[in-house]
């Protein structure tokens, strides 16, 4: 039977901790504009939010933003930008359809939105408080 052979280079690098995610206080949301984007729906929203998934190694890791609501002047998104890779929303995946219902739903109560995105190469947390 053959044996493993691991070089030190790459035993070293699998015995280093990863790198942490940059946390970010992205800004804050209005608990009434929140509503107001709630109100119109998912459908609304993912008109306005443009994506596409981004997979790694073939394997599904996110939703790759490409446009943030275009044709919305009035609405400023602070932070998260096209290019980014959005991972988790408050902790949970957004992969399938109900997974983002969830999600959408729990926004109405929730204190913070809570992004885990990959930019480039780097995890990152955007943290947007709600405000009342």
């Amino acid at each position: 039977m053959p044996k493993l052979r691991i070089s030190r280079r790459s035993l070293e690098s699998l015995e280093t901790e990863p790198k942490l995610a940059l946390e970010i206080n992205a800004g804050v949301i209005s608990r009434a504009t929140l509503r107001a984007e709630l109100a119109r729906g998912i459908g609304r929203f993912l008109r306005d939010v443009r994506t596409e998934p981004a997979f790694s190694r073939g394997r599904f890791v996110g939703w790759r933003v490409l446009e943030l609501f275009p044709k919305r002047p009035e609405i400023r998104v602070q932070v998260l930008r096209p290019g980014d890779t959005v991972l988790r929303v408050n902790g949970r995946s957004v992969e399938r359809p109900e997974e983002f219902k969830q999600v959408w739903d729990s926004l109405a109560e929730a204190r913070e939105l809570v992004l885990d995105i990959q930019r480039d190469t780097r995890a990152s947390k955007l943290r947007y408080t709600i405000g009342e």
